[in-house]
């Protein structure tokens, strides 16, 4: 672990792919080199060891919190390079200010978030400094992440300040992925893989959901409509991910953002509004460069994701079915934890490297292209110069940005760089998945977990139901051994839809939304206890179709964001009212999918309520002031008429 720390230490602060390239293979190293001086005074500190890097960070932190006034300068000698040696940073001059996160809370902070002690850097992993440091207006992080967002997120940060530590158990450092493992990122911005979380205490549970008898209602001769029992078949209904703003620590909510929560939350059977984040609870995030706190009401219901396709860590996972869990800051939620895990995000597509090398950067760095420096850095941000990768259309991934999906990275047992798109064709990855999948059910079933979703495709709703077929132990008649969560059988079809270019009806994007609907509906009357679809990704992309182009580069398209003020779609014959109408039409194919025996195919939605991130348009539902916008009053009033429609049947 220490190791680890050292290279993403020392990677952080060096934009020279060659040095990230040695970093990346400490073993070519044969010395470090550790100086600090004071004014005209130096002190130098060599050493030589088979595990001189680990010493040689421990050198450093040490040194550094024992005297403010020493400047730190990190020298790497490489082997066969003796006396050349490297000049990583200035920046580490703000090293004195930092230690390694301790304290109430402080281990299981997401980095780019604090307490009322300690603020934990996003950069280098598991250093914090003292809360009174965010926002002083002095850099004092490597990385500038204090002062990072000061204006947008200071209201959030004195709310904040005025909650109590909770103590919890310490949480492992999370891990950046190096380019051969399939591994999570410590940087949190938009639609990314999820941080590691604390483990929380026993709570009070979620009141029971009523329940209505089954029957089998007599509509014409041969023709039945199975009337399904809410407590088993629930309408988690609509839902949201992103920042909700005007959510405070207090419970308060603006009066604005009320109305949009009291709409929505019509459509659920719990009468509460879904929210998910990619993760296994509420955290900060990060969208078109502003850091949001995840602060949800009690008119939520949180649904956790094991993001990857690896073991859910037991530790981390929230009892389901109950409320007043930490969150990945370490506060109680008033929220509900959902009784539903989602499966791995987007397995079924390579995707895409997020940031500037966006629909260019393919595939991670290979180990050849590491060692030879040609291995270039994409970056967040949507302010940044697009950037390219390598000849071979890869780059580093895994140090300041993070892959679409799972199936962007390798996975332990499978042949290949990116075996999951791919992975019925190997049966052994398919053992390999499917025995960890089974593990993390048992997990989940023993925290009070009922339901489990399938992967959250992006395109291929047969490769949900290759799963189904595989984790249920389902013959091709369609007999299945498993049926339920304790045994590793998903009941809900997990998928994401996207349209493009403010062009759903020309460029197909309904047309596409109805067959992926009519697949879920095909498997649902394949395999009855399949109770439907959790969508939980709809919104648009900027750029022109695939049907046009395969590789989905921003602004390629007819209607390019950034020739839009607000960065959203404009008024055209398609859309008259812009994506507001997008929503509605959606939203009704939504209540109009059934099955032949009358169930609805669609159980859950969420919009995609984020700003230009991973390559769409700003589908935020609120303006800046707070006030809802066209989309917003458009869901509202769709999820308003879905949760009718459900009432009725």
């Amino acid at each position: 672990m220490a190791a680890f720390n050292l290279r993403q230490v020392l990677a952080d602060v060096t934009a020279d792919p060659e040095a990230t390239a040695v970093l990346l293979a400490p073993e070519k190293a044969q010395h470090v080199h550790v100086g600090f001086t004071d004014h005209d005074r130096s002190r130098m500190c060599r050493v030589k060891t088979a595990f001189g890097a680990v010493v040689a960070l421990a050198a450093f932190v040490a040194l550094a919190w024992a005297s403010h006034a020493y400047t730190p300068h990190v020298q790497r000698i490489v082997a066969g390079q003796e006396g050349t040696p490297w000049l990583f940073s200035q920046a580490y001059a703000a090293a004195s200010a930092m230690l390694p996160c301790h304290g109430p809370n402080s281990d299981v902070l997401q980095p780019g978030s604090g307490n009322s002690k300690v603020w934990k850097c996003m950069g280098p992993p598991g250093m914090c400094i003292e809360a009174s440091g965010r926002c002083d207006g002095i850099q004092t992080c490597l990385d500038a992440s204090d002062e990072n967002g000061c204006d947008a997120t200071s209201v959030a940060n004195a709310a904040l300040a005025a909650v109590p530590a909770v103590p919890v158990a310490p949480a492992a450092t999370p891990l950046i992925p190096p380019h051969a493992q399939q591994k999570a990122p410590w940087v949190v911005a938009g639609p990314m893989p999820p941080i590691v979380s604390p483990a929380v205490p026993t709570v009070p549970a979620v009141p029971a959901v009523p329940a209505a008898a089954a029957a089998v209602k007599l509509l014409a001769p041969g023709v039945h409509k199975m009337l399904v029992d809410s407590s088993t078949d629930p309408n988690w209904g609509c839902g949201l991910l992103g920042d909700v703003p005007g959510i405070s620590f207090d419970g308060s909510v603006a009066e604005e953002t009320q109305r949009l929560i009291d709409g929505i939350k019509e459509s659920s059977t719990f009468r509460k509004v879904s929210f998910w984040n990619w993760n296994l609870a509420p955290m900060t995030g990060e969208s078109f460069g502003t850091k949001h706190m995840e602060v949800l009401s009690s008119d939520f219901i949180f649904m956790p994701e094991q993001w990857g396709t690896t073991v859910v860590e037991d530790k981390y996972l929230r009892p389901a079915g109950k409320s007043n869990f930490l969150d990945s800051n370490g506060h109680p939620s008033p929220a509900y934890m959902a009784t539903i895990l989602l499966g791995s995000n987007e397995p079924d597509i390579a995707g895409s490297c997020m940031g500037n090398m966006f629909g260019k950067c393919s595939r991670s760095c290979s180990d050849a292209a590491v060692a030879a420096g040609a291995c270039p850095a994409a970056r967040l941000g949507n302010d940044l110069e697009p950037a390219l990768p390598n000849a071979q259309g890869e780059c580093n991934c895994w140090q300041f940005s993070h892959a679409t999906g799972v199936g962007f990275w390798p996975l332990q047992g499978c042949a290949g760089t990116q075996p999951l798109p791919d992975m019925w064709r190997d049966s052994q990855c398919v053992d390999v998945v499917i025995e960890n999948w089974k593990k993390t059910a048992a997990i989940a079933a023993a925290k009070g977990y009922k339901y489990l979703s399938t992967p959250l495709v992006a395109e291929n709703v047969d490769y949900a139901k290759n799963f189904i077929k595989k984790a249920c132990d389902c013959t091709e008649g369609g007999i299945c051994g498993c049926t339920d969560a304790s045994c590793g059988c998903p009941v809900y079809v997990g998928f994401h839809f996207y349209a493009y270019d403010c062009r759903p009806e020309q460029a197909g994007g309904y047309a596409a939304f109805q067959k992926r609907l009519d697949g879920v509906k095909s498997i649902m009357e394949t395999f009855t206890f399949v109770k439907g679809a959790i969508i939980n990704e709809v919104g648009m992309l900027n750029c022109r179709p695939s049907t046009e182009d395969p590789i989905c580069v921003p602004n390629s398209g007819k209607y390019p964001a950034s020739k839009v003020l607000d960065n959203s779609c404009p008024a055209n014959d398609e859309l008259p009212n812009g994506l507001g109408t997008f929503v509605e039409k959606i939203m009704d194919q939504v209540m109009a999918a059934k099955t032949s025996d009358g169930r609805a195919v669609v159980k859950g939605l969420s919009w995609f309520n984020a700003n230009m991130d991973g390559g769409t348009y700003n589908l935020q539902l609120f303006e800046k002031d707070g006030s809802m916008n066209n989309i917003g009053e458009a869901y509202m009033r769709s999820c308003a008429k879905w949760g009718r429609a459900t009432a009725e049947r």
